[in-house]
């Protein structure tokens, strides 16, 4: 598939948080282990709980919330696709990855500024889950192993976090997408193998999603 036309795919889809946050939710080490039917029920719930806590910061100033907390903002190079990265006491956003996302997708979608404050928003969120507590601890655990009734292991799901941060950043940064189809937008751009495969995956997981619905 050529990119021009995997572009215009990408971009009709952009604002289909179903379809991203379930793919991230395909991301976690534990998704093979969630009933078909709990796939769903995971990922709808991590995108609520983003928006309500995104509800919190509606009107408030973004950055003045992140220095009440004793939050620092820097710059650094985190390399050519990593945004940012959230450590205990700072944020360090990454200009330059910013700026490639900006590049690539059309002057209409969507300006630096608002990608920047997505960006620290979507880190803000981490630092506020320290003081709320995991998004994860909102999910039951997953049976992971199991050696008759008494030998259990269970695991989270980890990419719940990630999907409810991507739907907090957007609330607060009035993004026409969830942050995290910035990155399949870029892999498409930079992997023909990829694009390749691309209206199938976006085909199936609507398939899933009608089914889930249903």
């Amino acid at each position: 598939m050529d990119w021009e036309p995997a572009k215009q795919l990408l971009l009709s889809k952009a604002a289909e948080d179903r379809i991203w946050a379930y793919l991230e939710l395909q991301q976690d080490l534990v998704f093979p282990k969630l009933a078909r039917e709990q796939r769903w029920v995971y990922a709808a719930g991590a995108l609520e709980l983003g928006a309500q806590w995104a509800a919190d910061f509606k009107g408030v100033d973004l950055l003045a919330a992140v220095g009440r907390r004793g939050l620092v903002l820097t710059t650094g190079d985190l390399g050519q696709r990593l945004r940012a990265a959230y450590a205990p006491g700072s944020i360090t956003i990454n200009r330059r990855a910013l700026e490639r996302i900006c590049q690539a997708l059309p002057a209409h979608f969507l300006t630096y500024q608002q990608l920047e404050r997505a960006t620290i928003a979507h880190e803000f969120f981490h630092a506020l889950e320290e003081e709320r507590g995991c998004v994860d601890r909102c999910f039951p655990a997953v049976t992971i192993w199991k050696l008759g009734p008494w030998r259990v292991r269970t695991a989270r799901v980890r990419a719940v976090r990630e999907i409810a941060a991507h739907r907090f950043a957007k609330e607060l940064a009035a993004l026409p997408c969830l942050p995290i189809f910035f990155d399949w937008f870029l892999l498409a751009e930079s992997s023909p193998d990829f694009r390749s495969s691309l209206p199938q995956l976006i085909g199936e997981v609507e398939d899933l999603l009608k089914n889930s619905a249903t």
